[in-house]
């Protein structure tokens, strides 16, 4: 089976093959299961529920002040080799909810016309 992943042809293809190995080890049922000593789940789990209610509020100044001061390297072990290493396709699916919540939140920044903001907004 690991020889198909070297004879992927393109992402899509090999992420597939690499989640049918990570089914047949049993490793799809760690990444739903949060609990973990490698990272901080209890804190990373409270950061991704501000963050989707804070998408809720549309409130331009906190969420930049967020992403400033949340973007961190490592926030928590969120960046932890051990979360990426042991297994084919991705990680903790608190942590793919964690990033997918920051993305979401970039991307709200990114495509709202704030040109009538003033800078008691920020």
């Amino acid at each position: 089976m690991e020889d198909k992943l070297d004879a992927a042809n393109d992402f899509t293809q090999w992420s597939k093959i690499a989640l049918e190995l990570d089914f047949l080890r049993g490793y799809e049922h760690w990444k739903y299961v949060p609990n973990s000593h490698i990272y901080d789940y209890k804190q990373v789990k409270k950061r991704t529920i501000e963050l989707l209610s804070l998408l809720k509020t549309r409130d331009f100044a906190i969420m930049t002040y967020t992403l400033r001061s949340g973007l961190l390297r490592n926030y928590c072990g969120v960046a932890d080799t051990r979360l990426f290493s042991k297994y084919y396709l991705g990680t903790k699916l608190l942590i793919d909810e964690y990033n997918k919540a920051y993305a979401e939140l970039l991307r709200y920044i990114s495509l709202t016309d704030f040109t009538n903001a003033t800078s008691n907004d920020y």
